[in-house]
């Protein structure tokens, strides 16, 4: 059985993009973004593979 992801993709894009505009890229961290996500590094990294990779499905969104 597969399991089904424990995140919202939507609300985590949603939650990144406020991130981003407030912060900007270069200055959000990668501890900004597991606190904004409520997701430890390695599913943000396993959900979205890099930082610029959220940065830019969430400017897709």
């Amino acid at each position: 059985m597969t399991r089904m992801p424990a995140y919202d993709r939507d609300a985590a894009l949603e939650a990144a993009i406020r991130l981003f505009w407030a912060k900007g890229y270069h200055a959000t961290s990668l501890k900004d973004l597991e606190n904004a996500l409520n997701m430890r590094p390695g599913s943000i990294y396993a959900a979205f593979k890099s930082k610029q990779a959220l940065f830019l499905a969430a400017m897709e969104r």
